[in-house]
């Protein structure tokens, strides 16, 4: 074999912490449900020159995940840990996140449709159809712009600044669950508003786990201040191991991996109907009418209803309706706090304007849930 040819786009290093002879461990196949056991750990998430055939970015992906797994391994083992060495556990998430064989083929699918909903909205208004020929020049042209991984990672100095405020906590389970990890291992939630995902979002959490009994959690510490200050707790909480393992499941692309097969029997059917609804999401959303519409494209989302011990969100902001909760940044931004001034106000506006009902609430009600998210996010951006 070619020197190099094989690059993992999940670090081995990383994998072996889920092994239990130091070779391998045991997968779940999540196309045929089927567990498999024992499965040499180095055999897994990898493809041929994923980083390209030139050694230079696999070269130093390789530097770097020496130095991952050494500030892992501190994590492991309960040492102190550094402002470098939190700071090298971020770029590790976000580098992660990003360079994943799942990643790569969700940005070629959002690419694809980005390019079909353009040019179904391009052919509206040249009154022209838009047919299926029309759609495989969309599909052809957005194939031939593919981003590649490496590209990717390029920009990934852009991101990670972006997360440098979460404060960090790891987590030991004291549970009979094991943890378990996937070729998709780094997972973002935002307990306070599920559906907007964002590195620089409010109420954004960043999670993995680093063993069968260990998780780090980065989180937004102004809004989830339970375990603010403490960097190693102990918990004895079957249901959350279990939560957490679900969140594996949604994120997977492909495999689960673990210590046994038996760490696969946990799942109940509503987890893989829960999977199946999160990888149905459409990866563009549009809004309006043809031809003037206004075109959102979204990261991976992973979204399942549960809590989480670190994400127990502040009296303030829990108190927000949820259907007027948004996740602004969490740098102050001047057109966010403009739009939270006035989105009620505009609001409370059209709800008086006969023949155009609300649904579900009020326009008092909207009003008074988005003054609070105004008045909340103003103090969250002055702490």
């Amino acid at each position: 074999m070619p020197e190099k040819k094989r690059q993992h786009y999940v670090p081995k290093s990383y994998m072996k912490s889920f092994s239990n002879d130091g070779k391998t461990f045991a997968i779940f196949n999540l196309k045929d449900k089927t567990p498999y056991a024992p499965v040499p750990y180095d055999s897994q998430c990898y493809a041929d020159y994923f980083y390209g055939e030139d050694r230079a970015l696999e070269d130093q992906l390789s530097e770097m995940e020496n130095a991952w797994k050494k500030v892992l391994d501190n994590v492991r083992n309960h040492s102190p840990l550094s402002s470098d060495d939190i700071q090298k556990i971020k770029e590790f998430a976000v580098f992660q996140r990003l360079r994943t064989l799942a990643e790569s083929e969700y940005g070629k699918q959002e690419k694809i449709e980005l390019y079909i909903e353009y040019g179904r909205s391009i052919s509206e208004n040249k009154g022209l159809p838009f047919d299926d020929a029309a759609k495989e020049v969309c599909i052809q042209y957005a194939n031939e712009h593919a981003v590649p991984p490496a590209e990717t990672l390029e920009r990934i100095d852009i991101i990670v600044p972006l997360v440098s405020d979460l404060e960090l906590v790891a987590i030991n389970y004291n549970t009979q669950l094991h943890l378990i990890s996937s070729d998709v291992p780094i997972v973002l939630v935002n307990p306070f508003c599920p559906h907007q995902i964002g590195f620089g979002c409010m109420g954004l959490i960043i999670l993995f786990p680093i063993s069968p009994c260990q998780l780090v959690v980065l989180y937004d510490a102004k809004m989830y201040p339970r375990y603010k200050g403490k960097t190693y707790i102990s918990l004895f909480n079957e249901k959350e191991v279990y939560n957490l393992n679900v969140l594996q499941l949604i994120s997977a692309e492909k495999i689960l991996f673990g210590c046994t097969k038996d760490d696969f029997l946990q799942f109940k059917p509503q987890a893989f109907q829960c999977r199946i609804k999160n990888r149905s999401v459409e990866k563009v959303a549009s809004l309006g009418p043809e031809g003037r519409k206004l075109i959102m494209t979204s990261l991976r989302k992973t979204i399942y209803d549960c809590s989480f011990s670190f994400g127990k969100i502040r009296p303030d902001f829990s108190a927000v309706p949820d259907f007027c909760r948004e996740a602004a940044p969490r740098i102050w931004e001047k057109e966010w706090e403009d739009k939270f001034r006035e989105a009620g106000h505009i609001v409370h506006q059209i709800a008086r304007i006969k023949g155009i009902p609300l649904k579900l609430f009020s326009g008092k009600e909207y009003h008074r849930g988005k003054d609070q998210l105004f008045r909340c996010a103003l103090k969250y951006w002055r702490e």
